[in-house]
């Protein structure tokens, strides 16, 4: 029964995503609403994320509805959708997880602007943190004011929120608020520079045990670059010191790092770089010192055909709080992918990543293969 009720459910919302006489293309308040539906086939040869490499094919319909706005200063983005994942053979892990996001943005140009997120997701997946597949409801909320009082310096404010409300049982919630602002100073009218500090407590709410609490208050100081920062180089970097102060006691400290940069190689050839240093909580109770580097590449073969590829690594130091245990986690990524647009309004994309992970606990030492096929539409 729960099945059927899902299949009605996907079915109807297939008909709304891909009627262009009601919801294919309008002009709404001087808007435009969009709808995309993407149907996938996928293959999965670890799909709970763990030594016991448990794989199968699942199909895939994600429909969305996309409303822009662009007036003056002032634009939007609201957008809402689903995805549905049947599994094959796994029963008991389908799932159909709801979205919702709204952004706001005043960009008044020399004198700064402002912007505000406002975003809802179910999510349903295999945790590499937890080793196996959970389900949680993600709130954010975050808020940007730069404002320039004169030609070249500034200032900016920072505020945010976030819980991740875990449904799976045994683990614990995670909630977060924000903080912060700082100086900018402006190199040019494509490169600003910015020293900033950020203020965010982390609590482990609905712990199952007492043993470990890695609720926490964090200090981040930070200097950065965002911009233009070099000839066809786009961006941001920047670089800091971050310190966490645990509730139940004692302290730890790391490098902080925030960068995603994009190179225009040559006309059909782009290079992207992200990497990132920080801290955060996990909903297994632990704190977690997390290391991330990605380098992507993409190249335009034809007018309608495109291919890409990237190479990563992941190092992760999960402790208990103030418990005795410890876990380190080495990932090594990889991946490629391809696409094809045959209009304006469709195009097939596929994609093979695979994950190999190194860990000190024998249950995080997996292989993780995942192949994509996906027919992706919009109206």
């Amino acid at each position: 029964m729960i099945l059927k009720h899902k299949l009605i459910a996907v079915s109807a919302l297939a008909g709304l995503a891909a009627a262009p006489s009601v919801f294919g293309f309008a002009e709404i308040a001087n808007g435009t609403l969009t709808a995309n539906v993407r149907v996938s086939g996928e293959y999965d040869t670890n799909i709970f994320a763990n030594s016991g490499e448990d794989g199968d094919y699942s199909a895939i319909f994600a429909p969305s509805l996309a409303y822009t706005r662009n007036q003056g200063q002032i634009s939007m983005a609201l957008q809402a959708g689903i995805k549905a994942v049947s599994f094959l053979d796994t029963s008991g892990q389908d799932s159909i997880d709801p979205s919702l996001s709204a952004n706001f943005t005043m960009d008044r140009a020399e004198k700064g602007s402002i912007s505000q997120l406002l975003s809802y997701q179910r999510s349903t997946d295999a945790n590499d943190t937890l080793n196996t597949r959970t389900e949680s409801d993600e709130y954010r909320a975050a808020t940007r004011v730069d404002y320039y009082y004169s030609e070249k310096t500034g200032l900016r404010l920072n505020a945010g929120y976030r819980l991740s409300a875990y449904k799976s049982t045994g683990y614990n919630d995670v909630s977060s608020w924000n903080v912060g602002g700082g100086l900018l100073y402006r190199y040019s009218p494509k490169l600003v520079a910015s020293a900033t500090y950020d203020f965010s407590p982390e609590e482990a709410r609905n712990l199952p045990t007492a043993l470990s609490d890695p609720s926490s208050d964090n200090h981040r100081l930070q200097f950065g670059l965002e911009g233009e920062l070099a000839p066809k180089v786009t961006g941001n970097v920047g670089l800091g010191v971050v310190h966490r102060e645990f509730d139940v006691g004692g302290s730890d400290d790391a490098f902080l790092l925030n960068a995603a940069v994009s190179w225009a190689a040559a006309e059909k050839t782009n290079f992207t770089l992200s990497a990132s240093n920080n801290f955060d909580t996990t909903p297994g109770a632990e704190s977690a010192k997390t290391f991330n580097v990605n380098l992507a590449v993409r190249q335009s073969l034809t007018e309608k055909l495109t291919a890409g590829a990237n190479i990563g690594y992941i190092h992760a130091q999960l402790d208990q709080q103030p418990g005795p245990v410890s876990r380190t986690d080495e990932g090594y990524l990889t991946g490629v992918n391809a696409g094809y647009r045959f209009t304006d309004n469709v195009s097939l994309s596929g994609s093979v990543s695979y994950r190999y992970n190194e860990s000190t606990l024998a249950l995080a030492e997996y292989d993780r293969l995942v192949v994509n096929l996906s027919l992706n539409l919009s109206f």
